[in-house]
């Protein structure tokens, strides 16, 4: 078309930068797996340290399936509100000082990444957060005390 068409010329990152990218995700992805084992084994920590109000539960009549909930419950008001803040930290500090280093590192933390590294934090800390609750239940005998009203 000679001088009728201007075509901008395309700004694509080249491969090094994509696997660049790629792998700073993927070591997201992995320290986010971490943190969710951490948390559970400090939540574990935590629910060992609090046997007497556990006790004091079930003596009330709490139900085993309600003390696990309650507990995940609980759970879920620390990790909701850690994980905003720990992203709204990110976004605002930690990328915006990175970003001048890796010119496209503020496009590759798209609100789906976000959404994506929650659900993989949420789900992996609750699964691993119940099976360690039901086990620190079932396995400690002072906790298994039957009282009150059904």
């Amino acid at each position: 078309l000679g001088d009728r068409a201007v075509v901008e010329p395309a700004n694509l990152p080249d491969d090094d930068a994509v696997y660049l990218y790629n792998t700073i995700i993927m070591v997201t992805i992995f320290i986010t797996i971490v943190s969710a084992i951490n948390f559970a084994i400090l939540y574990r920590y935590i629910l060992s340290s609090r046997k007497q109000s556990l006790m004091v539960y079930r003596i009330c009549g709490m139900s085993f399936a309600r003390v696990v909930l309650l507990y995940l419950g609980e759970c879920v008001v620390l990790t909701v509100p850690a994980y905003v803040i720990g992203v709204l930290l990110f976004e605002h500090v930690i990328l915006k000082k990175v970003s001048k280093y890796y010119d496209y590192m503020s496009n590759s933390y798209s609100s789906y990444v976000y959404m994506v590294l929650f659900s993989i934090y949420f789900i992996l800390s609750l699964l691993i957060l119940l099976f360690m609750i039901i086990y620190a239940l079932k396995t400690d005998k002072e906790l298994d005390v039957k009282g009150g009203a059904r």
